[in-house]
């Protein structure tokens, strides 16, 4: 759900404990662990709403490839400490 025009507020709802609920909690926690991918994503989210401020699915689409690098990573990191 969105609101406002320009948009202020984006909520997403997730079915409880679904893939998609699981890899926002996946990413959220892995930028909480690593600051320093925290500031590239923030830093790549920043260059991306200047450049695509009317586009959102090209905004989208670019910064897909970070996100599923950092939901990689969070999983490897996930299964390592479960080892």
């Amino acid at each position: 759900f969105v609101k406002g025009a320009p948009r202020t507020h984006h909520l997403h709802m997730l079915l409880l404990n679904g893939d998609a609920w699981r890899n926002h909690l996946s990413f959220r926690n892995y930028l909480r662990q690593n600051p320093k991918i925290a500031e590239e994503y923030d830093k790549l989210k920043k260059e991306l709403a200047q450049k695509y401020k009317s586009d959102r699915d090209s905004y989208l689409d670019r910064k897909a490839d970070f996100v599923e690098r950092v939901l990689k990573m969070a999983q490897l990191s996930e299964n390592q400490s479960k080892v």
